[in-house]
């Protein structure tokens, strides 16, 4: 596995580069933004795409509502990197899991992909979503909203006394202690290479 893990994408690039170790121009990423279509602040998204055409990354923009489960497989399969935005955690959940894609991108992880994934985007790698229900809105779904894709063996807490989840980020923290929950800030990447011990890391 190799995830690069976080909050707040745009405050915390600078670390993806010297953590992937390899050239990155010229290379594709699977641009994932479904998690924001449903949320009216989505700033973040476009932030992101900022980011990778800075380092002369191809974005392929993959809508998982709108595109057939093939071609959403094809293209995870062929892109070199994968990002995976903010948003709402249970639709982005629900979309991936209509089209199997959820299991596409198991397998990827596991076959080392790079995974780069933002708020909703690391969250839904937990096995155990309990706690999410604190921050997003379940809505009308009617599926699994209790398990992630179980890549994770601790569960991403994102935005971790940041405003405005500074107090919901205190009360999962105690509520759920129970959970490996593992709190980000905006500054903070979660890097996992390997079987190599878990790095919380802060940008500058």
């Amino acid at each position: 596995m190799k995830l690069f893990l976080t909050s707040y994408f745009a405050q915390t690039f600078s670390l993806l580069p010297p953590f992937l170790s390899e050239p990155m121009q010229g290379k594709t990423v699977s641009f994932i933004s479904t998690a924001a279509d449903v949320e009216t602040v989505d700033f973040y998204v476009e932030e992101a795409r900022q980011v990778w055409r800075a380092w002369g990354v191809e974005i392929d923009e993959i809508d998982i509502a709108a595109l057939r489960a093939e071609e959403i497989a094809r293209k995870l399969q062929h892109n070199h990197y994968i990002y995976v935005s903010g948003g709402n955690t249970f639709y982005l959940l629900a979309q991936l899991r209509l089209k199997q894609a959820d299991k596409v991108l198991a397998a990827l992880i596991a076959s080392g992909k790079p995974y780069i994934g933002e708020s909703a985007g690391s969250m839904i790698l937990a096995g155990n979503l309990s706690y999410v229900r604190e921050m997003d809105e379940v809505g009308k779904a009617e599926y699994d909203t209790q398990h992630g894709l179980g890549v994770l063996d601790v569960c991403p807490l994102p935005h971790d006394e940041e405003e405005p989840f500074a107090e919901i980020t205190r009360i999962i923290k105690k509520q759920y202690a129970h959970l490996p929950l593992c709190p980000l800030t905006n500054s903070q990447a979660l890097l996992i290479n390997g079987d190599k011990p878990v790095m919380n890391t802060q940008a500058v």
